[in-house]
């Protein structure tokens, strides 16, 4: 009965152990992944915000040719 105990012991500390070395090693040697989303949203807004003001330009410059097509 007690060697089962003692196996069973031995056998949770190991996988502790290995478990913390799998952790460490993860946070210590590996790159991790940050994502930039305020930068990436930012020029996306600044592009919609471009491609509107080149639709209203063209549209003042259409309607500028148009009232002087008529005049």
């Amino acid at each position: 009965m007690w060697e089962y105990i003692y196996f069973l012991f031995i056998s949770l500390i190991i996988i502790m152990c290995l478990h913390y070395l799998y952790k460490y090693l993860l946070d210590n040697y590996t790159r991790k992944s940050e994502k930039d989303v305020l930068h990436n949203q930012t020029l996306k807004y600044k592009k919609i915000i471009e491609d509107l003001t080149k639709q209203e330009k063209q549209q003042e410059l259409l309607d500028f040719a148009l009232d002087e097509s008529k005049n």
